[in-house]
């Protein structure tokens, strides 16, 4: 199934790969190794990678590429494609380095610096420096390896039509609010066998 945001931690890690390599400085602008459509205002690579560049929110490029992707599913897309979507006039978070807002667009920035770096794709640096070494055979990146069975079926992808933007697939605040659950009924639990002896430990 799809890692979702676990993906990150591949991500810096691969990064931090090629900064001990000497191939990136943390301290520089991100900009000297990816071109932006919006202006990144000098964030450094490390201001990216902590989530404090100050970058736009992503939300309306996020549902962009995942419309785009659910209506071409034999494209193959680069991590690029989806920063070329970000409105070039949308507003920043703030300064770099003056907060930390979570925000997919880094870590968009950040793949696509892998990939300007390594001159090849984000999978096969990954593969290379990170899965082949620490034996995941049972982890792919897609679009570039093929997954094999057996596999574990995630959640299809979502998108938020413009005629309904209430719908699942929708940002959260564009959603209405959740019911509140029901109260769960209590429940005696069952005898322990006989000679067991149940604990708890806080952790």
């Amino acid at each position: 199934m799809s890692t979702g945001s676990i993906t990150k931690t591949f991500t810096a890690a691969e990064v931090l790969v090629l900064a001990d390599r000497g191939l990136v400085d943390l301290d520089a602008p991100v900009t000297d190794y990816v071109e932006l459509p919006f202006d990144a205002a000098g964030a450094t690579v490390r201001q990216v990678l902590n989530m404090t560049s100050g970058f736009p929110t992503d939300p309306p490029a996020l549902y962009a590429i995942t419309a785009a992707v659910t209506a071409d599913l034999d494209r193959d897309f680069a991590v690029g494609d989806g920063i070329v979507l970000v409105d070039p006039e949308a507003a920043p978070m703030g300064a770099p380095g003056s907060r930390q807002d979570y925000n997919n667009l880094n870590f968009l920035v950040l793949g696509e610096l892998i990939e300007r770096v390594t001159d090849g794709s984000y999978a096969q640096a990954v593969r290379s420096d990170l899965l082949d070494r620490a034996d995941l055979r049972r982890v792919w990146v897609q679009d570039d390896e093929t997954p094999t069975a057996p596999l574990t079926i995630g959640q299809a992808p979502r998108t938020c039509p413009s005629s309904t933007p209430t719908g699942p697939g929708c940002p959260p605040a564009h959603r209405p609010p959740s019911p509140a659950p029901a109260a769960a009924s209590p429940r005696t639990p069952p005898p322990s066998p006989a000679g067991a002896t149940c604990s708890t430990a806080a952790t």
